[in-house]
């Protein structure tokens, strides 16, 4: 058992976000998915299932290695800053692209 306000272990290294289309939109878990790999430094992998969980892992973390890779969208850089602001839309924006794709293939393969 942890110790009051302490983070686990798992949490430092994985962020989850609820359920495309019923807790969360695509747009949503995109946002926070690109927030996550600011927080995390610049880099997040992002992960949704076929019961559309969808959440971000610090790249080549431990957490990441006990991930399925064919749930995996993608790996994306995102680097938080006034200047950089425009790369983080245009990682945002290729992060809902691609979440929108990713769960199309795993309607279609059901």
């Amino acid at each position: 058992m942890s110790a009051p306000n302490k983070v686990s272990h798992w949490a430092e290294y994985v962020r989850r976000f609820g359920t495309l289309f019923e807790d969360v939109s695509i747009e949503q878990a995109a946002r926070k998915c690109t927030r996550a790999a600011v927080a995390w430094g610049g880099e997040a992998a992002v992960y949704a299932w076929p019961d559309g969980q969808v959440l971000a892992v610090v790249p080549r973390s431990a957490p990441q290695k006990d991930m399925d890779d064919r749930f995996l969208v993608g790996t994306y850089l995102a680097i938080g800053s006034r200047t950089k602001a425009a790369e983080a839309l245009a990682t945002r924006q290729q992060i809902a692209e691609d979440l929108w794709h990713h769960m199309q293939q795993i309607k279609e393969a059901a």
